[in-house]
């Protein structure tokens, strides 16, 4: 992961590709399968070369883990910085599933709990995070709790009322946290008087610069300094 994802995902392209300026992006699909499958496998590795973030599935409640259907993928640009995108849906076209009969999710008490961490604990960190829903009615609600790991310190609450993202595009893309190398995430389902669709998450992480790179940074701040000093 080097520095900031200049597309943040399908909706930064097709912002880019509106403005006149287009970005090459390589999509590597991690897992696409369902939720109780993910509690099988448990911890999942993502499949481009740097193998550098990992996802955990570390409980879910309310739900009926087999028609959940779950997609996680790592989004790059051209420079090879990652944007990582995690969604799940509510399989309504299975005349098994529960959620054909409502058309998705309803209900309060459901809640899907994972972790993301990063392989390279010297050099990559988590600080962005979107959130966005999609529902039928008024007032459904998703929260998103993100702790800095599992017990540990709250570093963000975003939340999505009637399918409304947060943060709202194009005010704000993301919304940015203090950067750690691992998060605990919560995701919390209220369908209130409505029904939710699918739940989608996006994942920015930056990178620390190397030290040999910052004492070069340093270095050029100086000469210019002198250059300025004596010109």
């Amino acid at each position: 992961m080097k520095t900031k994802l200049l597309a943040s995902g399908l909706l930064m392209a097709s912002a880019l590709i509106a403005s006149g300026t287009a970005y090459a992006l390589t999509i590597y699909p991690i897992y696409a399968g369902t939720l109780d499958n993910w509690g099988l496998v448990n911890t999942i590795t993502d499949t481009d070369p740097d193998h550098d973030m990992t996802f955990t599935l570390n409980g879910f409640g309310g739900l009926n883990a087999a028609y959940v259907d779950v997609t996680i993928m790592e989004i790059q640009d051209a420079g090879a910085n990652d944007l990582y995108d995690i969604a799940y849906s509510f399989n309504t076209t299975n005349p098994l599933s529960p959620y054909s009969r409502s058309f998705g999710y309803i209900g309060s008490a459901g809640f899907i709990a994972y972790t993301m961490a990063t392989t390279d604990n010297s050099h990559d960190l988590i600080d962005g995070v979107r959130l966005d829903s999609s529902s039928i009615g008024r007032g459904e609600l998703v929260t998103k709790d993100i702790f800095a790991s599992k017990g540990g310190s709250l570093l963000a609450t975003l939340t999505s009322i009637s399918g409304q993202p947060d943060p709202i595009y194009p005010l704000q893309l993301h919304y940015f946290h203090t950067p750690t190398n691992t998060v605990y995430v919560v995701d919390n389902l209220d369908s209130k008087s409505g029904i939710i669709h699918s739940v989608s998450s996006q994942f920015d992480p930056i990178s620390v610069p190397e030290p040999m790179t910052l004492t070069l940074m340093g270095i050029g701040l100086a000469a210019l300094g002198v250059r300025r000093r004596f010109a």
